[in-house]
């Protein structure tokens, strides 16, 4: 092999027997997972990582070796192959190293696309809603004894964490569209959920967004199956000249799949989806999380469980007790306030929290409920808590909603980063849990997303009473594009657009914000790709000691 850039492509599944791989990135979730499933091919896999982390700590724990230093020194030898996720780039020290050792170079997509070769892959496409959808057909295919791997790019308590490796030849994971990553898959089955203009940092427009789309269905051989959005306006450019078998889903009538909602009178927060193939009913459920869009990601998950060998019955009983993943409109907890406060007093609150919940302080620990009694649940709780009060015409599996109006201030968190999740987030939010202000602190990700639509996140945040913008995360972009557009920039768009909006920073800065304003019946969430998860766990703990913030 000569100098190195990256191994181009992998026929077949590589021969990991006794080979030494090195993971840059380990404790990422997609990396983690990846190590995992490579070392059940044989493979002895050591990495490393910036910070220390319950990944990090679990891997160890699980006899991998990770070195939190990442100089050239410390890339060992013997090395057969370099892993590294699509963050990593070749300045990188051990990247460069392995290129002076004319060591391959992987990617996480080139690496997980060849094990899915001679297994069958299913692979979760779209601009939104992969890690939900690929998190849900996990927990039903878990659930229902098809014991599958998987890897997802986010923690979910349901699943057990981010990955998983199982013993049938059923591999899931997520298919990623940034640096085209997902044209190194090679799945059996996969699905397109929707395809929208984002990361015009790699693409130069929609149009080559659609094309890149269109280059992942091409990898489903002609007996392969794909699940593609009905509602979306690109579908049939996407499919063209496609041989494998395709089925559609959405919310219109003349879809294969027909997804339907039905709001309860009693409980408006309180939905049944159901499901029609060609006309038929063939399943009902209570919406295991907020929204339409999470209506349409559970029929995804319903429809390929099914597929893949499960009966209609037990997908209809497994989906109402999902319990959610980390960082989607995850409820953190209930702040309540002392008696008497209100905006510009002193709040002098505490929050409280379940039984049995744990302390932590970061992104991946859902560390806080709301405090409910022991017989009430928030429909993103953990199995076997809920409560099935919810009947829109049909008894059965209901579940019970608590709004943020009987007191206190709910906290939630979400990673949503695009126009169009920010305005389905904050709709669904609205709708479900009728609070009587609902604040967004939203931390825009990437200069270069925030420029090229700043059109559309002008017009996103309808549903926000009040706005808070901390600076633009950093990352991936140049410096040059750093200096392009600023966080003030968003703020003054919002405010033409009649919005409340404020640009406050450090983060430090908007939690002191937070404690002069929060009121009974707010509910806050904190919404972006970065760190501002941090903002919703220290307003939550107020005694906590507030490094780096």
């Amino acid at each position: 092999m000569t100098a190195m850039s990256l191994v181009n492509h992998i026929p077949t599944v590589p021969d990991l027997a006794s080979k030494q791989l090195y993971f840059v990135g380990i404790g990422g979730c997609g990396m983690s997972g990846l190590a995992r499933l490579a070392r059940t091919y044989g493979a002895s896999c050591s990495g490393s990582d910036y910070q220390a982390s319950e990944t990090t700590e679990s891997l160890v724990a699980e006899g991998f070796a990770v070195s939190l230093v990442q100089t050239a020194d410390d890339l060992p030898d013997p090395c057969d192959y370099l892993v590294i996720s699509a963050a990593i780039t070749p300045e990188h020290p051990q990247y460069r190293e392995a290129q002076r050792r004319n060591i391959p170079v992987l990617k996480y997509a080139q690496l997980l696309g060849s094990l899915m070769i001679g297994r069958k892959g299913v692979a979760i496409a779209g601009t939104h809603g992969k890690s939900t959808t690929t998190s849900m057909l996990s927990y039903l295919l878990i659930k229902a004894g098809l014991d599958p791997s998987f890897i997802v790019g986010a923690t979910c308590q349901s699943i057990g964490g981010g990955s998983r490796v199982g013993q049938s030849d059923l591999l899931i994971a997520e298919a990623c569209e940034y640096d085209r990553s997902f044209h190194h898959f090679h799945p059996t089955l996969g699905t397109i959920l929707n395809v929208e203009e984002d990361h015009l940092d790699i693409y130069d427009n929609l149009e080559a967004v659609v094309e890149s789309f269109a280059i992942f269905a091409r990898q489903l051989p002609d007996d392969g199956y794909l699940l593609i959005n009905h509602d979306m306006p690109h579908r049939l450019a996407i499919t063209a000249g496609l041989n494998c078998e395709i089925q559609t889903v959405g919310f219109a009538p003349q879809a294969d799949w027909q997804v339907q909602v039905e709001q309860a009178t009693d409980e408006p927060a309180c939905a049944w989806v159901s499901l029609r193939h060609d006309g038929q009913h063939v399943a009902r459920w209570i919406n295991p999380m907020p929204g339409e869009h999470m209506a349409s990601n559970a029929a995804v998950a319903a429809i390929l469980t099914h597929r893949l060998g499960a009966d209609w019955d037990t997908i209809e009983t497994l989906l109402p007790t999902f319990g959610g993943l980390d960082r989607r409109m995850q409820m953190l907890g209930t702040r309540y306030l002392a008696p008497g406060s209100a905006p510009g007093s002193s709040p002098g609150s505490s929050p409280k929290s379940v039984p049995g919940s744990s302390g932590g302080n970061g992104p991946n620990n859902a560390d806080h409920t709301s405090d409910r009694t022991l017989g009430e649940s928030d429909p993103l709780a953990s199995e076997g808590q809920r409560v099935q009060n919810c009947d829109p015409g049909k008894t059965g599996k209901n579940t019970k909603i608590q709004s943020g109006t009987s007191g206190g201030v709910l906290v939630v968190d979400d990673y949503g980063h695009h126009p169009t999740e920010v305005d389905t987030t904050l709709r669904a939010l609205r709708r479900y849990y009728q609070p009587t202000r609902l604040i967004c602190i939203f931390q825009p990700h990437q200069h270069s997303r925030t420029r090229f639509l700043m059109d559309q996140f002008a017009t996103s945040f309808s549903e926000a009473d009040l706005i808070i913008v901390p600076e633009i995360y950093f990352v991936r972009d140049s410096e040059n594009e750093r200096h392009t557009v600023s966080a003030a920039d968003l703020v003054d768009r919002l405010r033409h657009q009649g919005k409340q909006a404020m640009h406050l920073y450090p983060f430090i800065a908007i939690i002191e914000q937070l404690e002069l304003i929060a009121r009974d019946g707010d509910l806050i969430v904190t919404m972006g790709a970065g760190d501002v998860w941090q903002i919703a766990h220290q307003f939550l703990n107020p005694s906590a000691p507030m490094e780096n913030l």
